[in-house]
């Protein structure tokens, strides 16, 4: 938004030039009357032309969000830390991080105001690598494990059955095919190497391709439980495949899908 010595306003006549920038399918006018709780759009009482500005009930929102996303500083760096722990030589590309920031709930500045800030835990290499400088012991488990804890303890089933399984949900009116569920039971005990259990690389041609594979849907697994809402854009995931460790085969099979929009229950 414009904010000259005029105002914190723009004309609708100016803002009809962004229409392709933004990328809208519908007029300018027409979309910011569609939204009065974001756009408060008035006659300038000189010129007598429509203009624009933010809300006083939207500007409140942001300001809100602004002091929630502060308050959780310290979460923020938890999450952060969870990543690098499951990274493959303890640093992650700052440009992925930036990416699923909102779905992480970073503040907009969080090179500097987490990864700046917070120099016992972070070590910015260059302007786009972040390292972890000490582990946290406390972050060895996986969100999954609180998964499996109350599926052995509740449900009564073995530690075999447990140990490696993912919770699964079939959308409606799913059908699995002749002899899938049996494979599916053999899937869900798989052994794996788990997303904090190091750090070192898992050949296909060593610990097989399913293995590999499974390894891979624990990272990402792990990945979208860090997230606000459990969910992260497909496209965005794929940035963080070599930091860590789902390779491109893998990244292919797990998140190489028509969906725009991969999350977890």
């Amino acid at each position: 938004m414009s904010n000259r010595k005029r105002g914190p306003f723009v004309s609708l006549q100016l803002m009809s030039r962004w229409r392709n920038i933004v990328g809208l399918n519908v007029g300018m006018g027409e979309f910011v009357h569609k939204h009065p709780h974001v756009f408060d759009v008035f006659t300038h009482p000189i010129r007598r032309n429509l203009c624009c500005r933010i809300s006083g009930k939207f500007k409140s929102l942001v300001s809100e969000e602004e002091g929630l996303v502060k308050d959780c500083e310290l979460e923020c760096v938890k999450r952060v830390k969870r990543l690098l722990m499951m990274s493959k030589n303890g640093r992650l590309h700052v440009h992925a991080l930036r990416l699923i920031r909102r779905e992480l709930g970073l503040p907009e500045d969080f090179r500097e105001s987490v990864l700046g800030k917070y120099k016992e835990n972070f070590r910015l290499v260059d302007l786009e690598i972040v390292e972890l400088i000490d582990k946290d012991g406390n972050f060895g488990l996986a969100e999954v494990e609180k998964w499996r804890e109350k599926e052995y303890r509740e449900k009564w089933l073995s530690e075999l059955e447990t140990k490696f399984a993912f919770p699964i949900n079939f959308p409606t009116g799913f059908k699995i095919e002749r002899g899938g569920r049996e494979k599916l039971k053999n899937w869900q005990m798989l052994p794996y190497s788990k997303p904090y259990e190091g750090n070192e690389v898992v050949q296909v041609g060593t610990c097989g391709k399913k293995r590999y594979e499974k390894r891979a849907v624990a990272m990402i697994h792990e990945l979208l439980s860090l997230t606000v809402e459990k969910m992260v854009e497909v496209e965005r995931l794929a940035h963080f495949r070599k930091d860590l460790w789902y390779g491109s085969e893998c990244a292919r099979v797990v998140i190489g899908t028509s969906w725009d929009f991969l999350y977890i229950n």
